[in-house]
């Protein structure tokens, strides 16, 4: 079996490299072709240094559509050379029998290519990308061109899957649907750190230095207090949350980003990890956290609260003036931290494990052919 896989509109082999997670990107390919023998052609985003990649494992090929239609600096130019170059590539994909792309943004290419092949789409969304650009108060026009792209996904794709339940009742409340899977994301594996072997009064986040993630409601609640934070993530707010954290008195360390192995064990290191974001689709970095032994404390959200019962396998809060007691409560009571991380990891164990994600991956192939 061959499959073409379409990358995310804008995204290489080489992003993933320089971004440090290609070794967990890569991590599902590798095993769907050592142990079912399937053949991969990965359609990136990138140009000729993409196809040095090959070496990631075997049965894999490499197309990278900038090496066939000349990257436009103007992104509606370069958005009608997709649609209109895609034909100078269809030749070159051989035989295969299902296409798959993991984000909706660039899923018009795999569209395309269905359209020419007449081969079936599986069409993976990670989180809701219209519903996130109108939270995120996106450009009307924005908004409109993710909102009719979701709809050509779903009654075009033959299987569309989303990561929660929660987006699934999104989706049939406001488009026309047909059935849609739930496919969450996975975690590789997990390891485990005594309580007394992890930071006794610092914190881990984790994610994009941006308005969503609502760093600086988390700094304003531990103003004043001995909780010392730390954020691995880049983005546009890091000034302006160092600045804060200095008028409010709290020890904030911008870690940067880190490679996707320095990450997985540096979770090992804490005892809580916060996710105070106003809106998520269905987080890695809470299951990996997970993974890890970390007890998760989370905004409520309605993706997250699939992921998390409160008070059974992690810790849910409304308001952002809960945080600094829920926080200190479970930095020091060793014996509630120990029964939330036990069930945490029995429910990843159950629902999220990399091997639990492949066999639904499977199933998906062989209902498509």
């Amino acid at each position: 079996m061959n499959i073409i896989f379409v990358f995310t509109y804008g995204i290489s082999l080489k992003n993933w490299h320089e971004t440090g997670v290609l070794s967990r990107e890569i991590e599902v390919y590798k095993r769907l072709s050592a142990d079912h023998g399937i053949s991969f052609t990965f359609l990136t985003f990138g140009d000729e240094s993409d196809e040095e990649y090959e070496y990631l494992f075997e049965n894999l090929k490499i197309l990278p559509i900038y090496k066939y239609i000349n990257k436009s600096e103007s992104r509606v130019v370069d958005f009608l050379k997709t649609i209109f170059g895609i034909k100078k590539i269809i030749n070159l994909l051989g035989d295969f029998e299902i296409i798959k792309t993991n984000q909706l943004h660039g899923s018009w290419v795999a569209m395309i290519i269905k359209f020419l092949s007449k081969k079936p789409l599986y069409l993976r969304t990670g989180y809701n990308l219209f519903e996130f650009s109108v939270r995120n108060k996106k450009r009307i026009h924005k908004k409109i061109f993710y909102y009719l792209l979701t709809q050509v996904g779903l009654i075009y794709s033959d299987v569309y899957s989303v990561t929660s339940k929660a987006d699934e009742l999104y989706l049939k409340k406001y488009f026309i649907t047909k059935k849609i899977a739930i496919m969450p994301n996975w975690v590789l594996d997990v390891k485990k750190n005594e309580f007394k072997n992890r930071h006794k009064n610092r914190l881990l986040a984790v994610g994009r230095l941006e308005s969503q993630k609502n760093f600086h409601s988390l700094i304003n609640a531990l103003a004043g207090s001995e909780v010392e934070l730390d954020i691995v993530g880049v983005g546009s707010e890091k000034n302006s949350l160092k600045k804060l954290a200095l008028q409010s008195n709290v020890k904030l360390n911008l870690i940067g980003n880190l490679e996707h192995q320095e990450l997985t064990k540096l979770y090992l290191n804490y005892r809580v990890f916060i996710i105070p974001s106003k809106f998520e689709g269905n987080p890695k970095v809470v299951l990996e956290a997970i993974s890890r032994g970390a007890l998760v404390i989370s905004k409520e959200n309605k993706n997250i609260s699939e992921i998390i019962n409160d008070e059974i396998n992690g810790v849910i809060y409304k308001d952002d003036n809960e945080i600094l007691e829920k926080v200190n409560y479970y930095l020091g009571n060793e014996e509630v931290w120990n029964e939330i991380v036990f069930e945490a990891y029995k429910s990843l164990i159950s629902n999220n494990i990399i091997e639990k994600y492949i066999e639904r991956e499977i199933s998906t192939y062989k209902n498509l052919i």
